[in-house]
């Protein structure tokens, strides 16, 4: 049985940011190739994480989403 929990943070993130990348890579090429323009932002320079152990700990049930939000800073 597949456990998410088991995967290491990096290759779920880092896959989430090659995807959000290039969707936003190739949305960029396409307004500039039909007569418009827009600019690619690397989501690097703006990019921020959760920690994970506060992630962990929703995830188990142990805290709110609201106790969540408010540990991220949202």
């Amino acid at each position: 049985m597949f456990n998410l929990m088991n995967v290491p943070r990096n290759t779920i993130f880092n896959g989430g940011d090659e995807l959000w990348s290039n969707m936003q890579k190739n949305i960029v090429n396409y307004i500039n190739h039909n007569g418009g323009r827009a600019t690619y932002y690397s989501p690097s320079k703006i990019t921020v994480y959760p920690q994970w152990e506060n992630v962990k700990e929703y995830l188990y049930g142990r805290i709110s989403f609201l106790e969540l939000k408010k540990r991220i800073g949202c």
